[in-house]
């Protein structure tokens, strides 16, 4: 199956056909991993996958719609937070104006958050309620007409009566080195740029390599979510592709918290060094300030980071 995932357009570029530096420095400094791990997951299974980044490229929802028609999907899955989510319903109205039969699935943080409330708009046909790779995958069997719509775990949608119908939740997979790399290749990689402060080397790519965050902040929606990471020995193979196969000289590490133990960070930092991972590349994370320490900063540092960012969000000494 021909299969389309899109980053939706910005509200701004639909009010003012641009975007404030801000914003910029928000939404253009690093691939969309999310949707790209989803592609990448399709594409294993033998799909044919096209990645649009509407936001990105500044594109209207009419260029947007253009760009998706194009690319004759049999399936469109849009990815949608809720600051964007306005945008991917107006989206989704065009797509469905211009392409009525071809299907589209609503994924992302929004219609896992409130599904009921996003299902209820007319043009999504499917929503994907927390993570998307396996159930994407069972999606596009029922459309290839290999599988019943409710043999799919992790989804909602709206019956025939209108009414909306749950299906059985999606256990969380444990072990996330099952996932193949993002398929970054199916974006151009000069899209995106660093914010000012992050400028150290070029080309810049983003990783995640890990899920999840086991604190409990209250303000975060994934808190106490349950944190899941991938080993050493994956992260350290997914830095050194990113090197041969597209000159990555510096690496920003997006998880939620990077630095979520020390034991974990001394695994990945060993395995760096064995590997002699900081004559290649540099690279960037995030900590919280109770899990470091001299020891760990020292190893981090020696492994090649030359940033961390700590979180003081409650304003407390």
């Amino acid at each position: 199956m021909r299969i389309t995932i899109v980053n939706p357009p910005l509200d701004s570029v639909l009010a003012n056909g641009s975007v404030s530096p801000v914003t910029a420095y928000l939404f253009y400094n690093s691939a969309p991993l999310g949707i790209l791990y989803v592609a990448a997951m399709l594409e294993l299974h033998g799909h044919t996958v096209f990645a649009v980044d509407a936001a990105a490229e500044k594109l209207d929802v009419a260029g947007t719609v253009r760009r998706i028609e194009a690319t004759k999907p049999d399936v469109v899955g849009i990815g949608s937070t809720t600051v964007v989510f306005e945008t991917s319903k107006m989206l989704a109205t065009a797509l469905k104006g211009a392409m009525p039969s071809t299907p589209v699935v609503l994924g992302g943080y929004h219609v896992t958050l409130l599904p009921t409330e996003a299902m209820a708009h007319p043009a999504f046909d499917v929503g994907v309620i927390h993570e998307g790779e396996f159930t994407m995958v069972e999606l596009c069997e029922y459309y290839a007409g290999r599988r019943a719509l409710d043999d799919v775990q992790g989804i909602v949608y709206k019956k025939p009566d209108g009414t909306m119908h749950f299906t059985p939740a999606r256990p969380r997979f444990k072990e996330l080195d099952q996932l193949p790399f993002p398929a970054r290749h199916l974006l151009p990689h000069d899209l995106y740029k660093p914010i000012p402060i992050d400028e150290h080397a070029a080309p810049k790519f983003a990783m995640i390599t890990s899920r999840g965050c086991p604190h409990a902040c209250a303000f975060c929606q994934k808190a106490k979510s349950g944190y899941r990471s991938h080993s050493p020995e994956y992260i350290a193979d997914e830095v050194e592709y990113l090197v041969r196969d597209f000159g990555a000289k510096d690496i920003a590490f997006v998880d939620s918290l990077f630095c979520a133990s020390k034991k974990r960070v001394m695994g990945i930092m060993d395995e760096f060094k064995r590997r002699d991972i900081a004559s290649k590349v540099s690279w960037t994370c995030s900590s919280r300030v109770e899990v470091v320490d001299r020891e760990l900063l020292q190893s981090m540092k020696e492994a090649g980071c030359w940033r961390t960012r700590f979180g003081i969000e409650s304003g407390s000494d």
